[in-house]
């Protein structure tokens, strides 16, 4: 899957999450995941040419391609809850992910960098 950096719009004009970094504006990215919170604020994680990906809302994007890597799975919400759908590889989904990742455990940190790196480049040679 690919998105359009367009920018922030009128309609949600909050910058990408904390700990990201900013996509440039008209620049096509390679979608690595996606999250749907129960309020449908969509979410798009997208590579970069930085050292961390890029949370990019969906207001701000159009997709350029819709094709879906074979590596993703869907996590329905904590526990079977529907308040919260995340799509992406199967290693991502796993509950702690997330928080190893962009935490401050060193360790942990570094395990959950290789899992990711391994991942992203899997869907990066898929997508071309």
């Amino acid at each position: 899957m690919r998105i359009r950096f367009l920018g922030l719009s009128k309609q949600d004009p909050a910058p990408a999450r904390e700990g990201s970094r900013s996509p440039t504006v008209g620049s096509d990215y390679v979608v690595l995941a996606i999250v749907v919170p129960s309020d449908g604020s969509t979410t798009y994680l997208v590579e970069s040419t930085k050292d961390r990906p890029s949370w990019v809302p969906a207001p701000q994007v159009d997709v350029v391609s819709s094709e879906v890597p074979t590596s993703w799975r869907i996590r329905v919400g904590d526990g079977g809850a529907v308040g919260r759908i995340e799509i992406g590889p199967e290693p991502w989904l796993v509950r702690g992910f997330w928080e190893d990742y962009w935490g401050d455990d060193h360790l942990a940190s570094l395990q959950a960098q290789d899992v990711f790196e391994r991942e992203r480049d899997a869907i990066l040679r898929e997508t071309g």
